[in-house]
């Protein structure tokens, strides 16, 4: 879906790119197995949001999504 949006017009990020376990706050974490935050890494993007998106910005990315859908 990344790549699709992209090509869209539509800027993602991967809101995870390192587990929150496995982040320097929270190095009293490190070693644990943590399936779950591990997982969102591969699963969890961030889509725009900003109060400078006006509703048509925002009905443009929601009728992507749903296009891909």
């Amino acid at each position: 879906i990344k790549q699709y949006l992209e090509k869209q017009g539509v800027s993602t990020v991967i809101h995870y790119p390192t587990p929150p376990h496995l982040q320097a706050c929270y190095q009293e974490y490190r070693g644990h197995y943590l399936p779950i935050g591990e997982m969102l890494e591969n699963e969890v993007l961030s889509l725009p949001m900003s109060p400078v998106l006006d509703s048509l910005d925002v009905e443009y990315v929601s009728a992507k999504l749903h296009a891909f859908i």
